[in-house]
């Protein structure tokens, strides 16, 4: 990303005079509002407002969902749930999904060499290179986003692809990593010739249909930008997030499988050294990808806890598997300014979870007393009421009492000695 700051600067400048503003024909795709936990935002409200007063920026959004409900959204500015914005290397993630969508279909493998598409061009090393291999960096074309091939509305995907053919590889495929566009834009083109179709209806048909995006578009041109061309609203952005953590399903539709999932999550850079990564400069430079995606968090055993795709933009989405979160923050700046403060959102995000002993649907669950105690425990969700009953029988429950569920827990004493056995059950209280 640092070969392309000049571009960076210009197109923000041109933005500050010209139109991506709102869009009256977005239609909010819905999510409905959190309702089985009441968490402690506080810390993630003040960390927003510091991340665009550090950086200077006036417009930014953020929008957070948990378990495909909506536990936060906040606006700075003149951003609104309906603001268009370009994300650059966010469209990374929707490339991946539309290429797995047609693996899932057949039309294409991951190990597929580019020869087998575009042989005319691509020949011995270059020819090597396989689907997986571009869609995780690891292919040996250059890295690097500033290409005046992937900008040009004059031409088709299919000629691009032949135009970056004549570019030297860097290696031999799967030797090094190093970030860039072209080879997402050559795999776009194999997945044209796979599917017998156009890069812009098979993302018709495969993502924007089944997810009901209306704005979400990589604009009017035979030659989309696969790894950095499409603008969109957080909302529309979230629906993609939140069919990831549906393990590919959303609403009625199945758009990938959970092997398709599972597979984009893997790290797929085999071990390859970083050549060129944008994140060095943070010092995350050892930061592992998927496929269109990076792995940010990875337990112990390699699976990925927290997946991104954040853009040179500051756009910034993310999926947390463990906690089934997913957050877009969405600002129109350099990324650099705000990266730091999207990985204190981020944590934000994860100690307002964590914090708040609640699941959803909302744990209602009664331990028993212990050997050597008479205190029952409740936990429940933090901010509900809880009516604990209590039988000796199980035919008739004629003791009860009301509990505050301000904490999420409850602890009850309860008579010792040798009375007569007695059983507990727990409501939820409007």
């Amino acid at each position: 990303m640092n070969d392309c700051f000049a571009l960076i600067r210009l197109i923000i400048a041109l933005a500050t005079c010209c139109s991506w503003s709102q869009n009256a024909d977005a239609q909010l795709i819905h999510f409905p509002p959190q309702t089985n936990c009441v968490y402690d935002l506080t810390g993630l409200t003040q960390t927003f407002t510091d991340t665009l007063a550090q950086a200077g920026i006036a417009n930014g959004s953020l929008l957070i969902l948990k378990n495909g409900q909506k536990l936060h959204e906040q606006y700075a500015g003149t951003y609104s749930a309906t603001t268009v914005r370009p994300i650059a290397s966010g469209t990374k993630w929707l490339g991946a999904v539309l290429i797995m969508s047609l693996v899932d279909d057949g039309l294409m493998n991951l190990d597929d060499p580019v020869s087998k598409y575009l042989a005319q061009y691509y020949t011995g090393l270059k020819g090597a290179m396989t689907i997986r291999q571009m869609f995780s960096h690891t292919s040996g074309l250059p890295g690097g986003l500033d290409y005046p091939v992937l900008n040009d509305d004059t031409i088709t995907l299919q000629q691009a692809a032949q135009i970056i053919s004549t570019n030297e590889l860097i290696a031999p495929p799967g030797t090094v990593f190093c970030y860039g566009g072209l080879s997402m834009q050559v795999a776009g083109a194999c997945a044209e010739i796979a599917s017998g179709m156009s890069w812009s209806n098979l993302f018709q048909l495969r993502l924007k249909q089944p997810l009901g995006l209306t704005v979400t578009t990589y604009g009017n041109t035979r030659n989309p930008r696969i790894a950095g061309g499409v603008s969109t609203t957080i909302y529309e952005y979230a629906a993609v997030l939140q069919m990831l953590l549906n393990n590919g399903v959303w609403g009625t539709n199945r758009v990938l499988s959970a092997n398709a999932l599972r597979e984009m999550q893997k790290d797929q850079t085999g071990g390859a050294p970083i050549l060129c990564s944008p994140f060095t400069q943070f010092g995350e430079g050892d930061k592992r990808y998927g496929i269109g995606e990076w792995r940010d968090i990875v337990a112990t055993d390699g699976a990925a806890i927290q997946l991104s795709s954040i853009g040179v933009f500051g756009f910034s989405p993310w999926i947390d598997v463990r906690r089934q979160a997913a957050g877009v923050f969405m600002v129109f700046d350099n990324y650099t300014n705000v990266f730091s403060g999207v990985e204190n959102i981020e944590a934000a995000a994860r100690n307002a979870i964590d914090s708040t002993p609640c699941t959803s649907p909302p744990r209602l669950e009664i331990e028993p007393a212990g050997v050597g105690t008479n205190v029952v425990t409740i936990n429940g969700a933090r901010g509900h009421s809880y009516r604990l009953e209590i039988s000796t029988n199980l035919a008739s429950w004629p003791n009860s009492m009301n509990l505050s569920g301000t904490n999420g827990v409850c602890q009850v004493p309860i008579p010792s000695g040798n009375g007569p056995q007695q059983f507990f059950r727990a409501k939820t209280l409007p």
